[in-house]
């Protein structure tokens, strides 16, 4: 199998280890046909999450009427961690 690979563009977004990442994972049931939403945060190596953050986090679980799952450390997901 071949494997490509291109250059970072300028205009491409960069995650900061300092930084706290929300992530909205929205996904269609197969046995139900509905959309499953999902909201959990991701976190640089060196971010803190207080709870100004995690406040911010649930608020945006809330308007897409869920419930925040956890906060993990980037490249998880949170049945993973």
């Amino acid at each position: 199998m071949e494997s490509t690979s291109s250059g970072i563009n300028s205009g491409s977004n960069v995650f900061y280890d300092t930084e706290v990442l929300a992530i909205i994972q929205r996904a269609k049931v197969k046995s139900s046909g509905l959309v499953d939403t999902k909201v959990w945060g991701w976190t640089g190596k060196d971010a803190r999450v207080g709870p100004k953050e995690e406040k911010a986090l649930v608020d945006l679980a809330k308007r897409y009427g869920t419930k925040l799952v956890g906060v993990v450390p980037i490249s998880f997901s949170p049945a993973q961690a």
